[in-house]
C-alpha cells in the first residue's frame, strides 16, 4: 500500500477550513473519521485511527495537539484551547477545559467535566458524571443533574459560535511566499 502520509495531511487542512464535513480516509491501513467538526489551528498527527462524532468542538484550537494510536472522540465534546490529546477515550457530552492533558489510555465517561490545566495520567479514568482537576487530576465533586444536561446545549452553542465567526480564519496557503517574493523582486524589504 501507498504511503498516505501526504494525502492524509492534505485531507485534514481541508477537514480544519471545511465545517460539518463527512467523510473517510486511509491511513497507513487504517481509517480516519472526521464527523461535524470545526476548528482552527489544531496539529493532528495520524499514525492509527481517530474517531470524532457529532459536533466534536475544539474550542479556538490553538495549538491543540492529537497525538493518536487511538483516539476517539465522541459527541457533544468540547475540546478548550492549547490541550493534549494521547491515545484517549473521551465519550459523549465531555466538557475538557482549555491547556489540558489526557495521556495514553485516559478515559473521560460521559457527561463528566474537566478543568482547565489538568493532566489525566495514563489509565486513569473519570467516571460519568464528575468534575475533575488538578494535577495529576483529582476528585473535586459530582455534577448536578442540571449541569449534566447543560453539557450538550454548551457544544451546540460553541458550534454555532464558531460558525458565525469561522470567516475570520484565513484558509492554510503559501501565498504569503508569493508576496515576498514579489517584494523582492520590485526591491522593497521583506
Amino acid at each position: 500500500m501507498a504511503d498516505w502520509g501526504p494525502v492524509v495531511i492534505a485531507v485534514i487542512l481541508f477537514v480544519l477550513l471545511t465545517p460539518g464535513l463527512l467523510f473517510q480516509i486511509p491511513a497507513r491501513g487504517r481509517i480516519v473519521e472526521f464527523g461535524n467538526m470545526q476548528t482552527s489551528g489544531a496539529s493532528i498527527l495520524v499514525h492509527s485511527i481517530i474517531f470524532f462524532g457529532l459536533i466534536t468542538i475544539f474550542t479556538i484550537a490553538i495549538r491543540l495537539h492529537i497525538y493518536t494510536a487511538e483516539t476517539l472522540i465522541d459527541r457533544y465534546v468540547t475540546v478548550g484551547a492549547y490541550s493534549l490529546l494521547r491515545s484517549c477515550t473521551i465519550e459523549p457530552e465531555c466538557i475538557i477545559g482549555q491547556h489540558s492533558i489526557l495521556m495514553e489510555g485516559s478515559l473521560v465517561e460521559t457527561r463528566s467535566i474537566l478543568e482547565a490545566g489538568s493532566v489525566v495520567p495514563p489509565g486513569r479514568r473519570i467516571p460519568s458524571g464528575e468534575l475533575w482537576g488538578g494535577n495529576p487530576a483529582r476528585f473535586i465533586r459530582t455534577l448536578t443533574n442540571e449541569e449534566t444536561l447543560e453539557i450538550p446545549k454548551l457544544a451546540v452553542a460553541i458550534n454555532h459560535l464558531s460558525g458565525d465567526y469561522f470567516s475570520e480564519f484565513l484558509p492554510y496557503s503559501t501565498v504569503y511566499l508569493e508576496v515576498e517574493k514579489f517584494k523582492k523582486s520590485l526591491g522593497i524589504a521583506v
